[in-house]
């Protein structure tokens, strides 16, 4: 769960670059509105195209319900409440 440096606030990975990228020792990390300065960062595809727009606020609260509904599952529930390894099951 990247934090950003600057704003302290917390970011799904992609809206994140490595603070320090010649130091793989450093987990620091600037969310990419910090880094370019805006609050607004356009995505585009592949070619170029627009498709859309995304505030910082947005992208903030959006990572916040997906680790609130990630949370809620009963199996990460079970996980958070006793503490129990987690084991892949096939």
């Amino acid at each position: 769960m990247p934090q950003c440096v600057t704003c302290k606030r917390f970011f799904h990975p992609d809206y994140c670059i490595d603070a320090a990228p010649d130091d793989p020792n450093d987990d620091a990390k600037f969310c990419l509105f910090c880094k370019l300065k805006t609050d607004v960062l356009t995505i585009e595809d592949s070619s170029g195209n627009e498709v859309t727009k995304v505030k910082k606020e947005e992208a903030e609260n959006m990572y916040k319900l997906y680790i609130k509904e990630l949370t809620e599952t009963h199996n990460i529930k079970h996980l958070i409440n006793t503490g129990t390894k987690a084991r892949i099951i096939t």
